[in-house]
C-alpha cells in the first residue's frame, strides 16, 4: 500500500511540474538589430561607425531584454564597446541602460547584455550604440522595438 501511495504521489508531482513550467526563450518575440537592418520606426539601421558595428538579436522579456550579437573592430578603429538602453513604448521614459566591456583588439568581439526594463509589459524600444572609452556614443542604430527587424 505505501509502495503505491508512493507511486501516486510521483505521478502527480511530474504532472505538476509538467504543467508549471517556465515559458522558454522560444515563447518570447525577438528581433534582429545591426548594419543592415533598418528599424520601422523610421530610425538608423546599425549601430555603425565607419567598418566598426554591431549586429545581433533581441529577446523581448516581461521586464528586460537579452541583447546578443557581435562588435567588429576595424583596424585602427580604437577600443569600443556596445551599450543598450530600454524605454517605454512612447520613447518618454528610460527604463535601464547595459554596456558591454571594453574591446580593443580588431575582429569580432561576441556579446551578451541583460538590460532591465521593470515596468509591467517591459521595454518597447530599445536604443543600441557604439561607444568609446570614456563611455561616450559615437554612433546609435534606430528605436528598435518589437515588431522590428524580425526573422
Amino acid at each position: 500500500m505505501l509502495k503505491k501511495a508512493a507511486a501516486c504521489l510521483a505521478v502527480v508531482l511530474t504532472g505538476l511540474v509538467l504543467v508549471a513550467a517556465p515559458a522558454s526563450a522560444a515563447d518570447y518575440p525577438v528581433s534582429y538589430f545591426g548594419p543592415t537592418v533598418k528599424p520601422k520606426s523610421g530610425g538608423e539601421a546599425g549601430p555603425v561607425h565607419g567598418a566598426t558595428w554591431a549586429r545581433g538579436t533581441i529577446t523581448w522579456y516581461g521586464r528586460g531584454v537579452h541583447l546578443e550579437g557581435e562588435l567588429r573592430i576595424a583596424p585602427g578603429s580604437g577600443c569600443r564597446r556596445v551599450s543598450a538602453t530600454t524605454y517605454t513604448d512612447d520613447n518618454d521614459y528610460g527604463l535601464g541602460k547595459r554596456s558591454t566591456s571594453l574591446k580593443c583588439a580588431e575582429g569580432v568581439h561576441k556579446f551578451v547584455l541583460d538590460v532591465p526594463a521593470d515596468r509591467p509589459g517591459g521595454a518597447g524600444l530599445v536604443w543600441i550604440c557604439l561607444g568609446d572609452d570614456a563611455l561616450k556614443s559615437i554612433a546609435c542604430g534606430g528605436d528598435y522595438g518589437r515588431g522590428d527587424g524580425v526573422g
